[in-house]
């Protein structure tokens, strides 16, 4: 089976493109007589949902999740901690309220926060928190990172900065068939700092 580049679900419309082709509409979905468009457009959601599960996410890759919560980003990435991964979780939500809200913990949980306190690290310390990333990824081959606050990481040290740490996350999670999920608000960047950042990403949205 061809593996997607891009998923895309909206209320109305699902496409899913592959490369160069875009396949919207009933050309996703089984040509039946006497099926209205919309049961061929819930078929069409309901495959693209499940291409999007955690478990179908390929190892050795980064992900970029357009949304403007990290609904989906978490849930793909503690549908990957019930596989067995080592889970690593860098966010700026507080470890007490994720793990309430989705009944389960990271195996290691970065809090970005100016709070002092062990496995916390200031938004503003790029440097520290892109040599402690990459070196838990090296020591944990296959494991799975979930990067939430991009948006912060980026107010606090620039675009360039933190776009450095995700490319040389890049070459750790090649080398260790590991997995990276960063949740990305889509209208916070431009066309270029967009481009940049999928280059050597796949994109779900």
């Amino acid at each position: 089976m061809i593996n997607p580049k891009r998923y895309i679900c909206t209320s109305n419309s699902c496409t899913v493109t592959y490369d160069n082709i875009n396949l919207t509409g009933g050309n996703m979905a089984e040509e039946k007589p006497g099926r209205s468009e919309e049961d061929i457009l819930l078929n069409i959601k309901a495959q693209l949902t499940k291409r999007a599960s955690g478990t179908d996410l390929k190892e050795g890759k980064i992900y970029i999740v357009y949304e403007k919560k990290p609904k989906l980003s978490f849930q793909l990435f503690f549908d990957l901690l019930k596989s067995g991964k080592t889970g690593i979780c860098v966010s700026r939500i507080k470890p007490e309220t994720l793990a309430e809200e989705y009944g389960a913990s990271p195996t290691i949980y970065i809090w970005l926060t100016s709070i002092p306190g062990k496995y916390h690290i200031p938004p503003t310390s790029i440097g520290i928190l892109t040599r402690y990333v990459t070196e838990l990824v090296h020591k944990n081959p296959g494991c799975v990172l979930v990067l939430d606050g991009f948006e912060t990481l980026v107010m606090n040290n620039k675009f360039l900065p933190v776009m450095r740490m995700i490319e040389m996350l890049y070459d750790e999670v090649v080398r260790t068939s590991s997995i990276v999920i960063v949740p990305v608000i889509k209208e916070s960047l431009s066309e270029q700092e967009l481009a940049y950042l999928t280059r050597n990403a796949e994109v779900i949205e």
